[in-house]
């Protein structure tokens, strides 16, 4: 059941902004006494920034517009969430959350990879009205991982790279050096045909919903009738 109550919905992406800026700040270095924008090259953090930019632009949009749209910008909400996603399900699944950035406090490593995620994932469950998405979403939505990865070997090959440690590649699964193109290539296909998968997974939920929901409008309109 959809919450409709705009104040809920506001706190809710409130929260979601103040746990993303804390986790940003605690891998900048804001707590320890220095700054250092040199996680950027993360894709972990770099959603977890996508996401807090969007919520919060998604506050003001609510509070200044009415919601004068179901859901504000949602091809770029449903970039967001599916990049979150990917950070969620890679961090989980791929590097066991074994694999650290430098310096980085494990506490970091729940908020950005567990809290944001869940909590995103979250926000659409509870407060978006269902029946929006389509079936051309989850393309759109593919569209951040895949740029990320063109950046990641492009920034490989020219100077030092993005990479963790002595590696010019910012996760081991991208390391082109130990695994060579082929195994690094067909990982990204694999990992591009289940995120597509996955985007097409929520659409059916989506859809699904939208049904129910539509089902019980008619039954209340039947009663009142």
């Amino acid at each position: 059941m959809r919450i409709r109550i705009t104040a809920v919905s506001v706190v809710y992406k409130a929260l979601i902004v103040l746990t993303g800026i804390y986790g940003l700040l605690l891998v900048f270095g804001i707590f320890d006494g220095r700054f250092s924008l040199s996680s950027l090259r993360f894709f972990t953090v770099l959603s977890n920034l996508l996401c807090v930019v969007y919520f919060a632009a998604d506050i003001v949009y609510i509070i200044t517009q009415k919601e004068t749209l179901p859901v504000w910008f949602p091809a770029l909400k449903g970039i967001a969430t599916m990049a979150i996603t990917v950070t969620l399900l890679v961090a989980h699944f791929i590097l066991g959350m074994r694999f650290t950035m430098a310096d980085s406090l494990s506490l970091t490593l729940v908020i950005m990879h567990y809290a944001v995620p869940i909590l995103t994932i979250a926000d659409w469950l509870l407060f978006d009205p269902k029946g929006l998405m389509t079936f051309r979403s989850p393309l759109y939505w593919a569209i951040g991982p895949l740029l990320y990865f063109v950046y990641a070997m492009i920034a490989a090959r020219i100077g030092g790279g993005i990479g963790y440690g002595g590696s010019r590649y910012p996760y081991p699964f991208m390391d082109v050096d130990q695994l060579g193109w082929g195994t690094v290539l067909l990982t990204i296909l694999y990992l591009t045909a289940f995120f597509l998968a996955l985007g097409y997974v929520w659409v059916s939920i989506d859809k699904g919903l939208a049904k129910v929901a539509r089902r019980g409008t008619k039954a209340k309109s039947k009663q009142a009738g």
